[in-house]
């Protein structure tokens, strides 16, 4: 089955989102190099944050988000995190999820921290 047989058959399903949510950087990095045509359907169309949603754009954008995720993983400082935010925020935006409708969920949440009764023994407890 090529990319012509499996784009349709994602959207026809309503299982686009799903399918993606289980790729990697790379792997959706090679979607979107490989079949872009198919992929800028799912982008919101025009500017976002001034630039336009291009494929060289989104590429650049994921490739920011998989260096950082890569710095985090290996307990690593983010180099340049203003970079990663705005490669972040464009991303979102260009497929239409405002990241500011999380301003007041984040605003309100709350964290409550597991309390261990028994530590006596030294041995970190089981989750």
């Amino acid at each position: 089955m090529d990319n012509n047989e499996v784009y349709p058959l994602l959207r026809s399903q309503g299982n686009a989102s799903r399918f993606f949510y289980f790729l990697s950087f790379g792997q959706l990095m090679f979607f979107v190099e490989d079949d872009w045509a198919s992929l800028s359907a799912e982008f919101v169309p025009g500017l976002v944050k001034g630039q336009a949603i291009t494929k060289s754009n989104i590429l650049r954008d994921l490739a920011t988000v998989r260096e950082v995720r890569n710095e985090l993983y290996h307990s690593n400082p983010i180099k340049n995190s203003q970079v990663f935010i705005r490669a972040v925020e464009a991303l979102l935006l260009s497929l239409d999820i405002n990241p500011g409708r999380f301003d007041d969920d984040l605003r309100t949440s709350t964290y409550d921290r597991p309390i261990f009764s028994d530590l006596s023994s030294g041995a970190i407890p089981a989750a």
